[in-house]
């Protein structure tokens, strides 16, 4: 199975998160008016730094991670590092009795990571210095959803990921309320839910953001900063299948525009004057509005 392939597949696990008070509890304020919704965290572990916690129903992990990027890796290692191996045990053999060998998915993995921004690189490379993870691991655990949902879904493009917007007599206050679905091969997905976290970067310059993945994948298809700017990634390889190898992944450039990003026009101008490595449906919103 070729790379091409494979990166013209993103995969989206089956969730809605309400990512607005799962963000805030974790300390990072946001300023888009969150309805209190009575979500709980539990405090799990604490490692130079940073803070893991579970919500009260055991549904999602939420990390709190602070300082440089290598250094958050090392947080983020040392925090969930049981759990970042046990996923990547579980991942590997799943993907592997699907037909791609464990030399196929470390080639691609490499492939993968070499598309990624400088900071995310240095947050997995502090992820391996802790998790008791090798390198060549941790990038392989990143590329893990990627990897399984393109060999579940047999080389077919996604296509049931979605966002919706309402907004002014559409919702209780008017105020602009987004959703947004991930959807693709439910049952492939399922037994990784267990590692769907809520991932709070805080890094000494820009934004604090928050990443929604399972644990590991450092890569962003949904998001949102400290300003309340919220970042969504859905499939449009259906409108064109193309892939530009040379270009920075895109689900890369969406974490540099949340830490960068302070308003939606900002963020919207970075992401018109960057090019897309592959064709997308991306929607950014704050409390106002959102294109």
């Amino acid at each position: 199975m070729g790379t091409r392939q494979i990166r013209e597949n993103r995969s989206f696990a089956p969730m809605i998160v309400v990512l607005a008070v799962l963000v805030a509890a974790a300390g990072l304020t946001l300023r888009c008016g969150a309805e209190e919704t009575g979500v709980q965290l539990v405090e799990y572990a604490s490692y130079e730094g940073g803070r893991a916690y579970k919500t009260g129903d055991g549904a999602y992990w939420v990390l709190n991670l602070n300082g440089a990027w290598r250094a958050m890796g090392r947080q983020y290692g040392g925090l969930v590092g049981d759990e970042l191996r046990r996923f990547l045990a579980e991942i590997t053999d799943d993907i592997a009795r699907r037909g791609m060998p464990v030399s196929s998915q470390q080639e691609f993995a490499d492939s993968w990571t070499g598309t990624l921004s400088e900071n995310l690189k240095e947050l997995l490379g502090g992820i391996a210095e802790t998790s008791g993870l090798n390198q060549d691991e941790v990038s392989r655990l990143d590329a893990g959803i990627v990897m399984l949902s393109t060999v579940a879904l047999g080389g077919a493009p996604p296509s049931a990921c979605s966002a919706i917007a309402a907004w002014d007599g559409y919702t209780p206050n008017g105020a602009l309320v987004f959703g947004r679905n991930w959807d693709i091969d439910r049952q492939a997905l399922l037994p990784y839910m267990k590692y769907l976290s809520v991932v709070v970067f805080n890094p000494d310059s820009g934004n604090a953001f928050a990443n929604v993945h399972p644990l590991g994948d450092v890569y962003l298809e949904t998001g949102m900063n400290e300003l309340g700017l919220f970042i969504e990634l859905n499939n449009g390889a259906y409108s064109d299948p193309g892939y530009m190898e040379e270009r920075e992944n895109t689900t890369s450039l969406l974490a540099t525009a949340l830490n960068e990003s302070s308003t939606l026009e900002e963020a919207s101008s970075y992401l018109v004057q960057t090019p897309a490595d592959l064709a997308y449906i991306i929607q950014i919103a704050d409390a106002e509005e959102c294109v």
